[in-house]
């Protein structure tokens, strides 16, 4: 069994002293100790609030990786026309830039399956091809302007010919096209 004892200070003005000393050291942290209060649960709060918004971002990401390897397995790519430089490129963009495509394109007499995703920039167009900013959405009324690499996935076009099919699906709708033209466009022509 363990005893405790308090020690004293022999000299009473000493004792008196530190008695004044505690009361005044208590009136600051009674203080403190109300104040911070508060904060405490606004830090909790905040805490809470970041950890389920990090959550939100990582499933968002996550889930357009997921959609975007789905939508990308549903091809055999066919690198057999490639350059070896562009095959390197599309597998880097795969593994950079997840973003759901916002169509699939269809050229049965070429079997090209590719992934229409939004913009040219690089790595769009070296991940699939891209709708051009500016034209219309897949299936709405307009044109749609869909640009790609001719060394990439747009290799086979060079086979391609009037009375083709051309299949665009979105959104579980689909649209079937017929090529009535060719036409090589500079990229200086607007």
């Amino acid at each position: 069994m363990f005893r405790s004892r308090c020690l004293e200070p022999a000299d009473p003005q000493i004792a008196s002293s530190l008695s004044r000393l505690t009361v005044l050291l208590a009136f600051p942290v009674a203080y403190i100790a109300r104040v911070m209060k508060p904060r405490f649960w606004l830090d909790r709060l905040l805490l809470l609030v970041g950890a389920a918004l990090l959550a939100v971002y990582v499933g968002i990401r996550v889930d357009g990786y997921i959609y975007s390897r789905a939508h990308q397995r549903v091809s055999s790519v066919n690198f057999s026309l490639w350059s070896p430089k562009r095959i390197e490129e599309y597998q880097q963009a795969l593994l950079s830039d997840s973003r759901a495509p916002v169509a699939l394109l269809r050229i049965p007499k070429i079997r090209l399956e590719v992934p229409v995703l939004e913009g040219t920039d690089e790595v769009t167009l070296n991940r699939g091809v891209g709708r051009i900013l500016g034209t219309a959405r897949p299936l709405e009324s307009g044109n749609m302007g869909i640009a790609g690499h001719r060394d990439g996935f747009f290799r086979g076009l060079k086979d391609v010919t009037p009375g083709d099919v051309v299949e665009l699906e979105s959104g579980g709708a689909h649209a079937t096209y017929a090529v009535d033209e060719i036409e090589i466009v500079l990229p200086s022509d607007s």
